[in-house]
């Protein structure tokens, strides 16, 4: 099976704005941004299946969207130690799809002798190919600073993802129903200090999201045929929440070392034919949602005479055992990469070399996973690269 995908990319954007410009204990900014960008498949996505069930799969479509936003935000020094932040957007956005999807014909596989599986515009699904959308989102932050190396804040916000049409090969027609937007109601509280004279610096935050239509590839229950298709489509609701913490220790001047340390805990409360039907008995984690995860790197520079520099440095990632896909059928077990680099940097710092390896220990890691969403017992592991060596080199002009 071999799919031919070309697609023709326009955009626009252009941003106008307003900043203060005193020394008041209020500052302030503001701007409008406009937005435009039109998809076209040309020419049109070819699925060769010749060999396969003897016909061609076909796809076209043209995608435009226009989007405005109002934004403004305001930033009060209340006094020398509490600083207050609220701001709030509004977006307009507008869209406009068209698509056929079609098998191509044997034996000359002609574009106009093809059997048509689905279009958008589809006058029985009442699925006219547009969608307007608007919101108003915002934002309000406490900072308060009880000495000059330590900040402690505090923020709540909305944020606002514009809907769309699945530009897929849909051999259904329900599956070109479109999607609605995804909102989120965020929360976080955190820390950020520099201690030891600043030779240390430990950050921390704890956070939640709430999610209202999130937005993800999910099986539903088609009408018809009575079994789980793949839409995308809007969850009913979800939630994340964490833990992250990070550090960053200079024990010398030359040797400097980072850490952190991720806790996650997600739930997908949506209460449809993905947990209901086939895999009812599912967990209901968020895709790519590791509940731990941790990194560790150092970097050393060793100063050369004549004024270059050599520079060592390694890193170490690794996250527990999570899923992959919204339906969380085939778990990815818990994997770790280990990178590492040697540089040569020019005195002034203008060129360099280096040598790397990634993945040194060459681990088999699975980057996705996709299984069948009625349940037949197939699936796929996709895997990340293996060990992998290179040089590379590095010059900058100017300054």
């Amino acid at each position: 099976v071999d799919f031919l995908f070309a697609s023709d990319i326009e955009g626009f954007s252009q941003e106008f704005r307003l900043t203060s410009n005193n020394d008041s204990a209020f500052n302030w900014i503001a701007g409008v941004v406009f937005a435009t960008d039109e998809v076209t498949e040309d020419p049109p996505r070819i699925g060769y299946l010749d060999d396969f069930i003897g016909l061609r799969a076909r796809l076209v479509y043209d995608q435009s969207r226009d989007s405005s936003a109002l934004y403004g935000q305001g930033e009060w020094q209340l006094n020398d130690k509490w600083t207050l932040t609220a701001g709030a957007r509004y977006i307009d956005e507008s869209l406009d799809f068209s698509k056929e999807v079609s098998f191509l014909l044997p034996p000359d596989f002609a574009f106009d002798t093809r059997l048509v599986l689905a279009t958008v515009p589809d006058e029985a699904l009442d699925v006219d190919g547009k969608l307007d959308s608007e919101e108003v989102t915002w934002r309000l932050a406490l900072d308060y600073a009880p000495t000059e190396d330590m900040l402690l804040y505090a923020s709540v916000g909305t944020g606002f993802k514009g809907g769309g049409f699945n530009g897929g090969l849909a051999t259904n027609p329900r599956l070109s129903i479109p999607f609605d937007p995804e909102e989120v109601l965020a929360t976080e509280i955190g820390l950020k200090s520099t201690l030891a004279d600043g030779r240390l610096i430990f950050n921390a935050a704890a956070f939640n999201y709430d999610y209202d239509g999130l937005q993800a590839a999910t099986p539903r229950v088609d009408e018809v045929l009575g079994t789980p298709l793949n839409f995308l489509t809007n969850l009913a609701t979800a939630d994340v929440s964490g833990v992250e913490l990070e550090a960053q220790w200079l024990p010398t001047d030359a040797l400097t070392i980072n850490a952190g340390i991720g806790f996650l805990d997600t739930k997908n409360n949506d209460p449809g034919a993905n947990f209901d039907g086939v895999f009812g008995n599912s967990p209901r984690e968020l895709p790519n949602a590791p509940d731990t995860n941790f990194n560790l790197s150092a970097k050393y520079d060793h100063s050369l005479s004549g004024g270059a520099t050599l520079r060592f440095f390694t890193d170490y990632v690794w996250q527990a055992k999570h899923y992959k896909e919204i339906v969380n059928n085939i778990p990815v077990d818990s994997q770790a990469l280990w990178n590492a680099r040697v540089t040569w940097v020019a005195p002034g710092d203008q060129w360099s070399v280096a040598i790397w390896a990634k993945n040194l220990t060459d681990e088999v890691y699975r980057i996705d996973t996709l299984t069948d969403p009625i349940g037949s017992g197939w699936g796929v592991y996709v895997n990340g690269l293996p060990r992998t060596l290179g040089v590379s080199g590095n010059y900058r002009w100017g300054n």
